[in-house]
């Protein structure tokens, strides 16, 4: 939220006053004025400021006549973003995908935001590359195209020859910094201004969406930052041998361009096309998901914007990634309870969705799990029984992500990017191949089954060994410590008379039931090591004097906490 504090330094500059000036002049244009004045949106300035845009633009003739109607805001919202300008249409891209907060019908309505926006001119973009590289920068190239092949929301792209290299130059647009500092600020106050005005808001979340929202455009806009993590895409896939990430060429790149190797789209991502091409689908699909598996759970690392745009289908049944803006981390606990959660909603364990779903959540106090779980089993249900692949896994978890925000769980960000790009995964997939199933594949994945069954098991209980040999490192010392203070008289025992129990005797029975702890203790580890080591004779991939050893400490554990009862 830096750039937001410092967004405050244009609250006493003329640009603040333009831009106002121009939203005010949309908004009125879209017929949203009414709403703006019971919102409470304009108390944010100052009366004068807002009389003087509205003059400013003409606004008071726009106005007349112009109200907002119920049925059509959805509709209105939609244009007004689109004359906004490129941070509310990429606003409305985020909110489109929110439906676990925001009505059906404002998402469907979001969703037709084009997914690019209109290119600048190439003069301003010119500028930017002569800052950078200087005023030769062309022959710096063996040719440059001054064509966009893409255009988005901060930056343009190129198409270029460098050093007999396909390459692409992505730029960013002129002054765009400036635009989405000054914009993000208005959005954060107009979403707090909502929220106090309208406390039924509150429901929908807009002060964390434009908090989240916030925090990828931040990202989005840092190409130094985008630049690093594309190195590191790389190295994760630098032994693969159908996932190609592009390279970078580190000296054309800048706080404002990023140079890298074009990578060609052989077919789009439909089945007919695929095959035109001569490409796998299937392969293709596997491979892709494959390669997102790695990401995900052996790297911890996510694409953020994972769609058909930035997966590329290449020659060879090849898969490309491209655009880094958007990346996350999620760590090891994340990735199990992930897994976990899926895992239980596909073999119908409810509890066990529950208890994965409560570790990724933030819950208030209002949050019932016992009806969640009724409201959950019933929603499920209908598909209980049916085979797997005929199940719409992504569009339950879908649904029971929005169960879980009306019982007042809230999902990070970071979740809800997850859950996201799966979504656009399984469309992908359902595009190529109908019958495919992304959450049983990703569930009974390699990686995912090695990380989450025995390696998971491994790493809880390697924790486990880092503490039971620190207890019984120290034991012995702090019981040699103990007994020593006890025959010192340091330690006093004191034994209520009316029970005639003998002081040296529950000593004595405490010794020996700490000493029979410490073995039970001391042949579970032993037990847990045969069984990570794998030592032979094994049954289904098990040590057999492990899991012999594990029953025997077990028990023995078990009679000691009865007798103790």
């Amino acid at each position: 939220m830096n750039l937001i504090r410092q967004g405050m330094y244009f609250s006493k500059n003329i640009k603040v006053f333009k831009r106002v000036a121009f939203i005010l002049r949309v908004v009125a244009k879209n017929g949203l004025w009414s709403l703006t004045e019971s919102s409470g949106i304009l108390s944010m300035f100052s009366k004068e400021q807002v009389k003087s845009a509205s003059k400013f633009q003409g606004i008071s003739k726009l106005k007349r006549g112009l109200h907002v109607g119920s049925e059509n805001l959805p509709q209105q919202l939609r244009a007004m973003f689109e004359d906004l300008g490129p941070v509310f249409v990429k606003l409305g891209q985020v909110l489109a995908t929110r439906e676990d907060v925001i009505p059906q019908v404002y998402c469907d309505e979001f969703k037709k935001l084009q997914s690019g926006v209109k290119t600048v001119g190439f003069s301003g973009v010119e500028q930017i590359l002569k800052e950078d590289f200087g005023d030769n920068y062309l022959e710096k190239f063996d040719s440059f195209n001054t064509e966009p092949i893409a255009a988005g929301s901060i930056a343009q792209v190129y198409r270029a020859s460098y050093h007999g290299h396909e390459v692409v130059v992505k730029v960013k647009r002129p002054g765009i910094d400036e635009i989405f500092k000054l914009d993000l600020f208005l959005l954060d106050r107009i979403a707090e201004r909502l929220e106090e005005y309208f406390p039924e808001t509150k429901k929908y979340q807009l002060k964390s969406i434009v908090k989240e929202f916030t925090k990828n455009t931040v990202k989005e806009l840092d190409f130094v930052r985008e630049k690093a993590t594309e190195i590191k895409f790389k190295k994760i896939f630098e032994s693969s041998s159908f996932v190609v990430v592009p390279k970078v060429y580190n000296e054309m790149c800048s706080k404002r361009v990023i140079t890298s190797s074009y990578i060609e789209k052989a077919a789009d991502w439909d089945r007919q096309s695929l095959i035109k091409a001569g490409l796998d689908p299937d392969r293709l699909i596997t491979r892709g998901l494959s390669a997102v598996m790695k990401m995900m759970f052996e790297a911890g690392f996510v694409h953020g914007d994972l769609h058909s745009g930035n997966i590329i289908a290449m020659q060879g049944n090849k898969i490309g990634f491209i655009d880094f803006g958007i990346t996350i981390s999620i760590s090891k606990s994340v990735r199990a309870d992930l897994i976990g959660m899926f895992l239980s909603l596909i073999k119908e364990d409810y509890e066990g969705y529950l208890y994965h779903l409560l570790n990724l959540v933030k819950t208030d106090h209002n949050f019932d799990s016992e009806l969640f779980l009724e409201e959950l089993v019933s929603q499920v249900t209908p598909y209980m029984g049916s085979d797997v692949k005929s199940i719409p896994t992504i569009q339950i978890v879908k649904d029971l992500s929005m169960l879980a925000a009306r019982h007042g769980a809230s999902y990070s960000g970071d979740l809800i990017l997850i859950v996201r790009n799966l979504s656009y995964l399984d469309s992908m997939a359902k595009q190529i191949s109908p019958e495919f199933d992304i959450l049983e594949y990703c569930t009974s994945s390699q990686v995912a089954s090695r990380d989450y069954s025995i390696g998971r098991f491994k790493e809880v209980t390697a924790s486990f060994i880092r503490d039971l040999a620190g207890f019984l490192r120290t034991t012995p010392k702090n019981l040699s410590y103990l007994l020593k203070d006890i025959l010192e008289g340091s330690i006093k025992i004191n034994v209520v008379n009316q029970t005639q129990i003998d002081s040296s005797r529950i000593i004595k029975k405490g010794l020996y039931h700490l000493g029979v702890g410490i073995i039970m203790a001391s042949i579970l580890l032993s037990s847990t090591l045969l069984i990570c080591f794998q030592v032979e004779p094994l049954y289904r991939g098990y040590s057999v004097a492990g899991i012999v050893g594990w029953v025997i400490g077990f028990l023995g554990a078990l009679r000691l906490i009865r007798k103790n009862r």
